[in-house]
């Protein structure tokens, strides 16, 4: 048996069939069952046909194999805390995992979760790279746990679970803490946020911004109509009432800021 491609393996093997070595510009035309070949013979140009029986067996490589098993070596989960994935956080979420899947390795199984997405992936080193993107990207923590799944050539043989948790804050979000409202500023391992009333910047840990409460609100383009040392006046978009606030920077009359409201009473933001 050999092994490759159709046309170049039959060329090679009626080439080492020639008994005359003076043949030159060797060639081989194949149509079905019946074979031409070609080649020049001391400047005269002599053809040969026949039919010539090829047995082939397809075989499948030892990647296919196990893609079509539903082999994997690893499972990357992503979760968000406290709420589900967006859709957004999903489709780039899937961009990562199937760009670094790529022709190296492969995806058995895609599922979704609550709370998130499983990905069953045939190679531990791709998923573990997927991971720390994915954890990079959404600034979020990373956990691997191994178990053990069986044994080959007399070694142990495990298989990785990587936890990609995607915190339910992000910067530019809302929390509440102790009673105050803060905006999320900083995203690295200790959280940064800032007073949106009194503009105090404070670093809390991952473990304690996980216990505070993020808050859904919009926010709203409004219209400042006198300013004054420590307060503004600003005219409320949503029924036009004069509203009076904290100043937490300099703001000109008829200037647009942003505002947000929660719990009854009204911010005004910074970008």
């Amino acid at each position: 048996w050999l092994e490759g491609e159709l046309y170049e393996l039959l060329k090679n093997f009626l080439r080492g069939s020639i008994k005359h070595k003076g043949i030159k510009n060797f060639r081989v035309e194949i149509d079905g069952d019946k074979v031409v070949c070609r080649g020049d013979f001391h400047g005269f140009e002599v053809t040969e046909e026949g039919v010539i029986n090829v047995k082939t067996r397809y075989g499948i490589c030892e990647t296919c194999s196990r893609m079509k098993g539903g082999y994997f070596e690893a499972v990357l989960q992503v979760r968000k805390g406290g709420r589900n994935m967006t859709d957004e956080e999903i489709k780039l979420s899937d961009e990562v995992v199937y760009r670094k899947a790529g022709h190296e390795s492969y995806i058995t199984k895609r599922e979704r979760k609550h709370g998130g997405i499983d990905y069953y992936m045939g190679d531990k080193k791709m998923a573990a790279s997927a991971a720390k993107i994915l954890n990079d990207m959404f600034c979020g923590e990373t956990s691997v746990s191994p178990s053990l799944v069986g044994m080959k050539d007399g070694r142990e043989v495990y298989r990785n679970t990587y936890l990609v948790r995607i915190p339910e804050y992000s910067k530019g979000r809302y929390v509440e803490i102790d009673g105050r409202v803060w905006k999320v500023f900083d995203m690295r391992k200790r959280v940064g946020v800032v007073d949106i009333e009194t503009g105090e910047k404070k670093y809390f840990s991952r473990d304690r911004m996980s216990k505070v409460k993020v808050i859904d609100v919009e926010e709203m383009e409004a219209i400042v109509l006198s300013s004054k040392e420590k307060e503004v006046q600003i005219l409320d978009p949503e029924n036009y009432r004069v509203l009076v606030l904290s100043k937490p920077a300099d703001m000109k009359v008829r200037e647009k800021v942003k505002i947000i409201k929660w719990k009854e009473r009204a911010y005004v933001v910074g970008d």
